[in-house]
């Protein structure tokens, strides 16, 4: 069964693989599966946020699943998108002579019931009456797109498709470049006039002009008259927060703030550089437990380099330099930088999505080595040390960024990514071929799907067998699988005393079985084995883990001997 070929009920049940009794359920209480809250924007206005509960939020998730797989994005399109972020929206207003901005009103809530099911009966989709309202009914929260909900983002984008194609078309014939990300709308040239079509300054403002009005109350949407932005070549022109009149940039008054921060941590202590930030930021941090407060604070700042690092490129000497800083602060911080084992390497590099992926492949490297292949392939781990894991999104980062050339790669660097994620499976690999070849030496390839698996959403320790993986070390420890605990009581389905806490990401309404290394309990006391240490373990021969079955990692290393044979 196919998502484009449902006809039933019936048919939905079977491909979400969910009890119809469960579905009546959601449907019939739907406004009941969401938690309203708000939370302060920078203008000091609050936004509404309705966030779907643990159960809605993931067939909302399968349902964006399903819709990736028939939706193409317009190119004019940068929000919501995979590969499409609020750099490649900016990229396409570099050195402008003039930009417009303009934003739309309560873009969501202005996205009906009817509009939505107005969409699924239409191309691409052609659902029948029945399957279009359980698809709505399903999206909707009080009768209109819940800001909060995975599902708003991708539907909101094929609901403007039409306005979309509209302006792309426009501002082709008028020599000017249209972007659209989420309710921003940016329109640029490099001509030297501004075109009167969309409107023309007066008295110190821009008045959006009759025809631009037109098409968006014709699209259903309504101009938000406080967030109109023109900007000349001679002032500050920004796209989503970006600079952009020489090139993409970080806005220098940012910069300079983390600039300062970290000056106040290195000179007075993180403690008290923290108090002055929440300070000057308006953040209460009164009674709250210290060393929370601290962690979160250093997050922020990490995040804050993170950002620069992803608009500037890693190898930005700027990036660098608060890199280098913030690592002396805080030596756990989550940025990767593997741009000095590539420099030293004399041979290819594997670089893997996180610190435990690379020792499960060292660990089947040296067994094959032992039984005699593969001895010749010439190759080295990045082993990450001090720094955190990249994480899947970084990874996939860093393939886009090298592959265009940043610095010329002497040698190749193969990206290894889980199949834990369909999003990152699509990016990382071509069909019918086991790697990606991204230019400039880059290469990417997911870990092989094993054989005994009747799913191909796996990490990289369901490579084992079943009966490996949940083995105990010496302190009574193991790693879990998410079907063996009750989804509704969190209860271990074999012990009741030992019980999974759930927490938000709540891996036991996972439709496939995850890997659970934490908040495993039995009692007060944690019994779950962390999955670095199971690959320790692995790595270092300890018993009962010095036997492992490594037949499955062999399609790992055939792919690896054709990369570095090319």
């Amino acid at each position: 069964m196919k998502f484009l070929d449902l006809k039933s009920k019936q048919d939905f049940c079977s491909l979400f693989e969910i009890p119809q009794i469960e579905l009546d359920y959601l449907l019939s209480t739907i406004n009941f599966h969401y938690r309203t809250f708000s939370i302060k924007k920078k203008n000091g206005t609050k936004r509404v946020i309705d966030a779907p509960d643990s159960s809605l939020i993931q067939i909302q998730k399968r349902l964006c699943e399903e819709i990736l797989k028939v939706y193409k994005p317009k190119k004019a399109v940068h929000a919501f998108c995979v590969d499409r972020n609020i750099k490649t929206n900016a990229l396409r207003h570099r050195k402008p002579q003039f930009l417009l901005n303009v934003d739309l009103k309560d873009f969501f809530h202005t996205i009906t019931y009817n509009r939505v099911l107005g969409l699924f009966k239409a191309f691409p989709f052609n659902f029948n009456e029945e399957i279009s309202q359980i698809l709505t009914t399903l999206s909707c929260f009080k009768f209109r797109l819940p800001q909060g909900s995975p599902v708003s983002p991708i539907l909101s984008n094929l609901i403007c498709r039409t306005l979309d194609t509209q302006l792309t078309k426009l501002c082709e014939e008028l020599k000017c470049h249209y972007t659209r990300y989420a309710d921003d709308i940016s329109i640029s040239t490099r001509i030297n006039r501004f075109p009167k079509y969309f409107g023309e300054v007066s008295n110190g403002g821009f008045i959006l002009s009759d025809n631009m009005l037109k098409i968006l109350k014709k699209n259903n949407f309504q101009l938000n008259k406080e967030k109109i932005r023109f900007q000349e070549s001679e002032s500050r022109q920004v796209v989503t927060g970006l600079t952009v009149n020489k090139k993409v940039n970080v806005n220098r008054m940012y910069i300079k703030k983390v600039r300062a921060i970290l000056h106040s941590i290195e000179k007075f202590g993180v403690e008290k550089a923290m108090l002055q930030h929440f300070s000057i930021n308006g953040i209460n941090v009164t009674g709250k437990d210290n060393s929370k407060t601290i962690n979160y604070f250093l997050k922020r700042v990490v995040g804050k380099i993170s950002f620069i690092g992803f608009i500037r490129g890693k190898d930005d000497p700027l990036y660098i330099k608060l890199f280098t800083r913030i690592k002396k602060i805080e030596p756990n911080a989550k940025l990767s930088i593997v741009i000095n084992s590539i420099k030293n390497s004399d041979k290819t590099l594997i670089v893997t999505e996180g610190k435990t992926d690379w020792k499960h492949l060292k660990a089947a490297y040296r067994y094959f080595v032992n039984k005699g292949k593969y001895h010749a392939l010439d190759f080295s781990f990045h082993e990450y040390e001090n720094e955190i894991e990249m994480g899947s999104d970084s990874l996939l980062k860093f393939c886009q960024q090298h592959s265009k050339g940043i610095i010329k790669l002497k040698h190749k660097v193969i990206c290894v990514f889980d199949r834990d994620e369909r999003k990152i499976l699509a990016n990382a690999t071509v069909l019918n071929n086991s790697f990606k070849d991204w230019g400039n030496n880059v290469y990417s390839l997911v870990i092989p799907a094993p054989s005994f698996r009747n799913h191909h959403e796996i990490s990289i320790e369901q490579l084992y067998l079943d009966n490996e993986i949940t083995q105990f070390d010496k302190e009574n420890r193991r790693v879990y699988f998410s079907n063996e605990f009750d989804p509704v009581t969190g209860r271990l389905k074999t012990n009741f005393n030992i019980a999974f806490k759930k927490d938000k990401k709540n891996p036991l309404h996972s439709i496939h079985p995850k890997i659970i290394d934490y908040n495993v309990f039995e009692g007060d006391k944690s019994i779950s084995l962390s999955k670095n240490k199971f690959a320790e373990y692995i790595l270092e021969r300890i018993k009962p883990f010095d036997k492992m079955t490594f037949s499955e990692f062999e399609p790992f290393f055939v792919t690896i001997s054709k990369i570095i044979d090319l």
